[in-house]
């Protein structure tokens, strides 16, 4: 019996957001195998570890920068504690098993990113701006080109920590408008772009399933943009309150309220002349 054709279905949003969540579930064990394959420790002097300890803990830091910028409530400060706890202990042991860090790290921004409100944390995101490259190497052999190719994956295991943490939320995250969908597409999309582009050969299984992710990311938000209303423009020749606006458009009082905070009316009964309201 013939398969049937799938190319015509569209996956719910909530169908997308479990995807989306399983590939997530994925990366931590990928990018602790990232680590274990970029990073050079074994046999190295001890300027070499400390240097590669330095850049690892790069990635820790600005999650716990990225934790404070989104200033989760005492509950959910709590929730992710026990994850900061074990990747600060397996930043740790980095030289003796590199791999647990990548994990424990991962599973710190997934943590993070389940707590967080989405639209805050991609804000505290995009306002961080990409991850600052590593400088290059000031002697072009021995050590010197270890400790900089060391600080140059640190940079990837940031930017890798960064786009879990943003594809995890992502699936959380509802819009208030297409414009708003948009956008985020938009930035969830230079951060994946970053990540990837920096991960190297080292990290082929790591980029796989950040790949997959930022397609997922892509799917789901534009499934939730082709459901919100489109917006139009409203106009009158004079401030009516937003009671007789939520009449008018929608014949349901209950909408006046939001009527008025998208219109930004500084008060709800002195609509401005001419605003954006979803269509009905």
């Amino acid at each position: 019996m013939a398969e049937p054709a799938l190319s015509g279905i569209r996956l719910s949003a909530n169908a997308l957001a479990s995807q989306l969540f399983a590939i997530a579930g994925l990366v931590p064990a990928a990018l602790g195998g990232f680590v274990a394959s970029a990073f050079r420790l074994a046999g190295q002097p001890s300027t070499v570890l400390d240097a590669a300890l330095t850049s690892a803990a790069g990635a820790l830091g600005d999650l716990v920068a990225l934790r404070e910028s989104v200033r989760l409530p005492p509950a959910a400060r709590d929730a992710v504690s026990p994850a900061f706890a074990a990747a600060t202990l397996a930043l740790g042991n980095l030289a003796a098993d590199p791999a647990g860090y990548g994990d424990a790290v991962a599973r710190a921004a997934i943590a993070l990113a389940d707590a967080a409100d989405p639209a805050t944390l991609t804000e505290s995101l995009v306002s961080l701006g990409p991850p600052v490259d590593a400088a290059p190497a000031q002697v072009s052999q021995g050590t010197a080109l270890v400790i900089a190719a060391n600080a140059g994956h640190g940079v990837a295991l940031t930017a890798a920590v960064r786009a879990l943490a943003l594809g995890e939320a992502l699936g959380y995250r509802s819009y208030r408008d297409r414009g708003e969908a948009i956008t985020a597409r938009a930035q969830a999309a230079a951060v994946f772009d970053d990540a990837l582009a920096r991960i190297g050969r080292p990290g082929l299984d790591l980029a796989r399933e950040l790949a997959a992710m930022k397609g997922v990311v892509a799917e789901l938000t534009a499934r939730l943009e082709a459901d919100i209303a489109p917006l139009i423009t409203v106009s009158a020749g004079r401030r009516l309150p937003s009671l007789v606006w939520a009449h008018a458009l929608y014949d349901d009082p209950s909408r006046a309220e939001d009527l008025a905070r998208r219109a930004r009316a500084f008060h709800p009964a002195f609509m401005p002349e001419r605003f954006e309201a979803f269509a009905a």
